[in-house]
C-alpha cells in the first residue's frame, strides 16, 4: 500500500525524524541533488553561512523596517551583499553544481514562502522565477535608514548576525 502513495506522504507517516525531514525537502523542492563526487562539506558550510546572513538580515529588516515582506527582502539582500560579498562571490563559483543549485533553490523557495510570493495556486517554478528576478535586481548598496537610532540598532544587529555567521559550525 505504501508504494501507491506519493513518496512524501508514505515517508511522513513512518514517524522517523530523519525520513520526515527528507519528506519535507521532497515536498518543497522538486529535484533532489545528484550524488556528489567530492567532499561537499565546504560547499554546505559556505551555503549555510550565506543563508544565515540573508535570513538574519531579513529577520532584522522585518522587525525594524516598514513590515512589507518583499521590500524587506530587497533591503536584506542588499545588506547581505554589502556585508558578505566575499561569501556570495565564492558561493557563486559553484553555480551549476547540482548540490549548490539544490540548496539555493530550497533557500529561495523558503524566502518566496516567507514573503508571500509562493502562494496557493502558484507553482514552485513560477515562485522561483519571480524571486530570482526580484533578487537579481538588487544592488549591494547601503539602504536608506530613517533615523539615527534606527541606523544604530540595525547596524548593531547586522554586526551581530555577521559575526554569528562567521563562527565555525
Amino acid at each position: 500500500m505504501s508504494h501507491e502513495l506519493p513518496t512524501y506522504v508514505a515517508t511522513a507517516t513512518t514517524g522517523s525524524g530523519h525520513v520526515a525531514r527528507h519528506a519535507v525537502a521532497t515536498v518543497i523542492s522538486p529535484r533532489q541533488p545528484a550524488e556528489a563526487t567530492y567532499d561537499e562539506r565546504p560547499l554546505r558550510a559556505l551555503h549555510q553561512r550565506w543563508v544565515t546572513v540573508v535570513d538574519g538580515c531579513f529577520e532584522t529588516e522585518m522587525e525594524c523596517g516598514d513590515g512589507e515582506p518583499v521590500d524587506a527582502l530587497r533591503v536584506a539582500w542588499a545588506h547581505a551583499l554589502e556585508h558578505s560579498a566575499d561569501i556570495k562571490r565564492e558561493l557563486d563559483t559553484y553555480s551549476g553544481d547540482p548540490l549548490h543549485d539544490h540548496l539555493t533553490e530550497h533557500h529561495l523557495l523558503r524566502l518566496a514562502q516567507a514573503t508571500g510570493i509562493l502562494r496557493p495556486g502558484h507553482s514552485m517554478h513560477e515562485a522561483l522565477d519571480e524571486i530570482e528576478g526580484l533578487l537579481r535586481s538588487v544592488a549591494p548598496a547601503a539602504a536608506e535608514r530613517s533615523t539615527w537610532l534606527g541606523r544604530r540598532r540595525r547596524a548593531a544587529e547586522e554586526r551581530r548576525l555577521i559575526m554569528a555567521s562567521m563562527r565555525p559550525s
